[in-house]
Parts: C-alpha cells; structure tokens; sequence
C-alpha cells in the first residue's frame, strides 16, 4: 500500500494510492486507449502508472522513468493524427533542480511500456520563470503540437505569472519547440481574471495547466493550480471557460470558478477515445506530512460538461462518474424528513435514536459511505446552515465527534467543518481502535468555506458525499466538487445525519445512504 503515515481507521480504501511508493503527487494528463484509462502520477520512481477500465478500479503497472537519472515533475500525454502517443513532461538530466524545461517521450505502444525518452527539447525563455508542467498536447491548425505551461510566477517586474504557449513547427518534428507569447498573461485573486494586474509574482502563480476544448461544445476551458509560495496550504484550483482562436492562438475567458477546494491539487483531465466525455482526476494530499502535497491519493473520478444553469448562465458542471455505484453494497437506507416527523426505513436492529442534538441520523453506520440528500428550495430569509454531518461518534445523547458539510445562506457558500471532527478518544462510548488526534501539520481541524450561490439552482441544494476514513469529497449542485480530510479518534465515528432542519420549516429532505466496499485492495 502507499505508505500513508496516519492511524488504520483513517486511511482510504476507495481512492487509488500507487503500491510501494512513500508519497505521490500531481496526476500527469490522464489519457484513454481502447476501453482502458491511464493515470500517472509523479512519485519518487518518475511517474507511477495504473489502469483502469471504468476508472473505479485501479492496477498498478510498471512506473516509467523518463528524465535520465534526474527528477521530472508533472507532464501530460496525448496522441497524434498517425497513432503515436506523446508524454510532455519537465525536469530531467540537465534541466535543473526547479525543473524549468520541457521533455518529450513518444510511444507506439498502446500499454505505454515501451516508451522512447528524446530528452529535454526547450528550456526557459529568456526573462521568463517557473517554466514547467506541460499541459496535455493540442493540435493547431491541423499542423503544429502545442502546449502550454505555467510560467512567470517569479516574475515581478515583468507583469507576474503567466500561461506559456508552446507549439512544434510541424506534427512530424516534435525536437523543435517555439514560445509563441501567453494564452493568459496575468492573474488576480481570488477571481483569476484576465488582463488585470496581478499578484501572482508574489503568490507563486498558476502551475500545472490543463487546456482542452469541451466536449459537445466549441468552448475551451483552461484549469490552474495557484501555486502560493506563501501558504501553508494549497489555495482551490480554479477553471477559466472561454474562446480559443486558433488562427491567432488567443484566448479570452468568459467566465471561472472553482476546479476543488484545498485539498485537491493539480487537476487534469482525460477526454475519452470517444471525444464525447472528459473525466477529470486531482491529486489528494493527506499525510502528516511537510511535503502534504505530494503524499496523498488519487481523487474519485469526476466529469465535466459545460452546461446552462436555472438562472440561465452556463458553468463548468462537474459530478461523480456514473460508475461509482458498483462501490454499493446491497440494502442503501433511506432518511425522509419533514417538519416535526421523521420517517426512518429500514430500522436496523436495534435501532439507534432518530435524533442525537441536533442531527437526524441516518440509519447506517460506516467510515466508508455515499450520501446523497437534496434540500429543497428554503424560504426566503433563511438564514440558519443545514447539511449533511459525517465521521459522528455519539456518547449516549451528546455528539462527541463530528463533522460537518453544509450550506451557509449569509454567505452564500459551501463549507466543510472539521473543527470538532476529534475529541481525542477518551470520550467515546464504543470500544475498538482509539486515540489521540493525530495532528496533520499544515492542515489543522478548520472551517473551510467555498462560494457556492444556491440561487443560480433555484434554491435547491443537492449533495453528494463520498466518506473514505478520514477522506471526504463532495460535489455540491454539480457547480462545486471539493475535498477534505477529517481527524477522528476511532473507529466509532462512522454515524452519519442531517443538520439545521429546525429553521427549515415545511421542508422536505431527502436522503439515500450506502456502505461502499473497497475499490482498491491496500495491505
């Protein structure tokens, strides 16, 4: 298994985690073959590598090492018109410890085994930094590889970071490579816009882009990572959706949002061989670790289209794949819940109490769960926050541990709250593994809010959540999909339940609940 350094009863056993290596990072361009999905991930051997054919399921294969005996960081793969495969990738023999360069690797081989490594092919412009992490290979004008890079995020005195464009002079000569300016020149926050002057020279920038156009639409979308020299943390990657002209190679954003929240990291997307769907994954990280970033796990797979809102604006719609459901094992509960009566079925014997404080429970218990509840639409001038708690140990009639996942009316946004996910073992009832909290540095218990505007889905809030030992990820109105790691004390925290009901008067919740069996077998 990957060597996670966290107690048993937190670790993931839904999300792919690479066998035998302590720590992986950043996804490389995830890319489909024939019916099978290939993700690699950074990680001390190169890129680790794992195959799956309805990206639920994970195997290892082999890790490929590219770069000589040098480091190489985050790259990207994709095939061109006559079959070969591409990697992109930076780092290696001769680029320097901070990886400013850019590496091809072809491969005829539809396992990706057999790859050739050509070497690094294009350094740093001149006056241009942080030159790294290609993005997924495009074709321009139906003659020319392009891709584009984060670059400039040291760069003060020359406008900040920037997106690089790079294209080949043709499709056949993939050894020569040209700086042909930046899709998007400067960045603000939080809202990223374009055009603007920015702090990204101080914040470290955008890093490891992903730029393709989406499926069933002539839109392109441009997703970043801002790499913030200055925190402690990741900030949320985000995503710009715009126009691409690729007679002059420019882009202009329409509009942006949130990629995930401060736990997921580097997201990259793969288009099916199809054309007709682009899945998405992002590196999780979550060990008690300094390097955090890069000791984490593969995220659930997610898809993207770009679609239309009630409120009639488009955004990047994101949700859970389909597929997810084989992880459900037989019997799901179910939670109907009105004002003044709760309706519970099946009842488990014994049955717990409906209500614990303030929370209806859901009639399952489990650290390995998916929830999904829809909220209708409150009234207007509701304030209190409602939602979803999970990872809840309950001591007779008080909640001992908790965490919480909701929506808050006065500020318009979602939150997940781990502030009292760990009350340090000695306080809860059940017996079993238990203990102190295990302090993850540079990601304390918190509140952690994301905007989210329940008025652009006419009121209504539809969550789904995936609990994986500590790991939480939730999408959020198909507008919002974001991670989380919850420190518990034990074992007993695997009660589930609906919050903020009370304020909610005459409004109905639903809730279908089911435990999850493993997709990935960790030893």
């Amino acid at each position: 298994m990957n060597t996670l350094t966290s107690p048993t009863w937190q670790l993931p056993r839904l999300h792919w985690a690479a066998s035998g290596v302590d720590g992986q990072g950043d996804p490389t361009g995830p890319i489909h073959i024939g019916d099978t999905w290939h993700v690699f991930t950074d990680c001390a051997r190169g890129w680790c590598h794992a195959t799956s054919t309805n990206g639920v399921y994970w195997t290892d294969q082999p890790p490929l090492k590219l770069g000589g005996a040098a480091s190489i960081g985050t790259g990207s793969w994709t095939q061109l018109p006559n079959g070969t495969y591409v990697a992109l990738y930076c780092g290696g023999d001769g680029c320097g410890p901070s990886l400013e360069c850019l590496g091809v690797a072809t491969s005829d081989d539809p396992q990706l085994v057999d790859v050739y490594d050509h070497g690094i092919q294009a350094h740093a412009p001149p006056g241009l930094s942080w030159f790294r992490d290609p993005a997924r290979g495009f074709i321009l004008n139906h003659s020319r590889l392009c891709t584009v890079m984060g670059a400039g995020a040291h760069d003060c005195d020359r406008g900040g970071a920037k997106t690089a464009l790079l294209c080949t002079n043709s499709l056949s000569d993939l050894h020569e490579w040209r700086y042909l300016g930046n899709i998007v020149s400067t960045f603000t926050r939080p809202d990223i816009s374009a055009g603007a002057a920015g702090d990204g020279c101080d914040s470290g920038g955008p890093s490891c882009p992903d730029f393709f156009r989406l499926p069933a639409s002539d839109r392109w979308a441009l997703l970043m990572t801002y790499n913030n020299q200055r925190s402690s943390w990741f900030p949320p990657a985000r995503w710009l959706v715009g126009s691409f002209d690729e007679s002059s190679a420019a882009f202009v954003p329409e509009a942006s949002g949130l990629v995930g929240g401060d736990f997921d990291y580097v997201p990259k997307t793969g288009a099916s061989e199809s054309g007709d769907r682009r899945l998405l994954w992002a590196n999780i990280g979550i060990a008690p670790a300094q390097n955090h970033a890069h000791r984490g796990v593969l995220s659930l797979s997610r898809e993207l289209s770009w679609e239309a809102g009630d409120d009639g604006e488009a955004f990047l719609a994101m949700r859970f794949i389909p597929e997810l459901k084989v992880m459900r094992r037989p019997s799901p509960a179910f939670l109907s819940l009105a004002a003044g009566s709760d309706a519970i079925a099946p009842a488990p014997p014994p049955p717990p109490p409906s209500r614990v404080g303030d929370l209806a429970l859901i009639p399952l218990r489990g650290t390995q769960l998916e929830l999904r509840a829809s909220f209708p639409a409150l009234r207007p001038g509701e304030t209190a926050a409602y939602g979803l708690a999970v990872l809840t140990a309950i001591n007779g009639s008080r909640i001992v541990e908790t965490t919480r996942i909701g929506y808050d009316p006065n500020w318009r946004s979602l939150f997940i709250d781990t502030r009292a996910s760990c009350a340090g073992g000695e306080d809860v009832e059940e017996s079993g593994p238990s203990g102190p909290c295990i302090p993850i540095p540079n990601a304390p218990r918190a509140l952690r809010s994301y905007p989210l505007d329940v008025r652009a889905s006419a009121g209504r809030l539809d969550l789904v959540v995936y609990v994986d030992g500590g790991l939480i990820e939730v999408c959020a109105n198909n507008r919002s999909v974001i991670a989380s790691f919850a420190q518990t004390s034990g074992n007993a925290s695997d009660r589930a339940g609906v919050f903020g009901l009370s304020a909610a008067e005459g409004a109905r919740v639903k809730v279908e609940a089911w435990l999850l069996r493993p997709a990935v077998q960790q030893e």
